[in-house]
């Protein structure tokens, strides 16, 4: 529904066909990978049609013989001596980077008590991102967006540290990952209302901070007012 992506790479690239339970005039539709909206974290089902569908299908068209993208400066690093790596070794090697971040469910590490990451990262224009640089006093991480060379991406992660969120926070049963600032943990027995406070403590420190807002990446149900 968000086209998911990470290392440089967005579900949206391999997508032919959705197939949608429309719930209006209830009945099956099929999407174009061009009707269905995408952009960065988005589609027409997260944003103008977020109750009208529910997604009962998706066709993938890969590429016999394709070859990984290596864009993103981890990845790179890895292979920079391997100058062909297969599909099979880039995605080892980014359930490496995962479990080193806390990413991938593993039985007795309290750091993968979380929703993923919690922020999305925010797309602003370039003289933003050189503002956002003046105030931190130092050049901020970013990357393309792929969509406007005009915009950038910058990591929350990188905001919310220079924000003063530091790895391994607690905050009563919330937390902070002690691997990955973007990651907002249930240390055992934290309520919604919990893990939303820290939240929101994050986002306005941030906003506070570099006049950039912090936008939400899990979906939250069963609340009436969401802060």
């Amino acid at each position: 529904m968000q086209n998911v992506g990470a290392y440089g790479q967005e579900v949206s690239y391999s997508i032919a066909c959705v197939r949608a339970y429309d719930l209006k005039v209830t009945r099956f539709v099929d999407f174009s990978a061009r009707e269905c909206g995408f952009s960065y974290r988005r589609s027409r089902f997260n944003t103008v049609d977020r109750e009208r569908y529910v997604v009962t299908r998706v066709d993938y068209r890969l590429m016999r013989g394709g070859e990984p993208t290596l864009q993103y400066a981890e990845l790179a690093r890895q292979f920079a001596d391997r100058p062909k790596p297969g599909l099979a070794d880039v995605a080892e090697a980014v359930r490496g980077i995962r479990e080193s971040k806390g990413m991938l469910l593993v039985d007795g590490d309290p750091d993968c008590h979380s929703a993923g990451s919690f922020f999305k990262n925010p797309v602003v224009s370039k003289s933003e991102w050189r503002q956002v640089s003046t105030i931190a006093g130092k050049e901020s991480p970013s990357f393309p967006t792929g969509e406007d060379s005009d915009r950038v991406k910058i990591p929350a992660a990188w905001l919310i540290e220079q924000a003063g969120f530091r790895r391994g926070l607690v905050r009563g049963a919330a937390g902070i990952s002690s691997r990955h600032t973007l990651a907002i943990i249930n240390r055992g027995g934290a309520r919604a209302e919990e893990i939303l406070a820290l939240a929101v403590e994050i986002a306005a420190a941030v906003e506070t901070k570099f006049g950039v807002r912090l936008e939400r990446e899990p979906v939250l149900l069963g609340f009436e007012t969401v802060p």
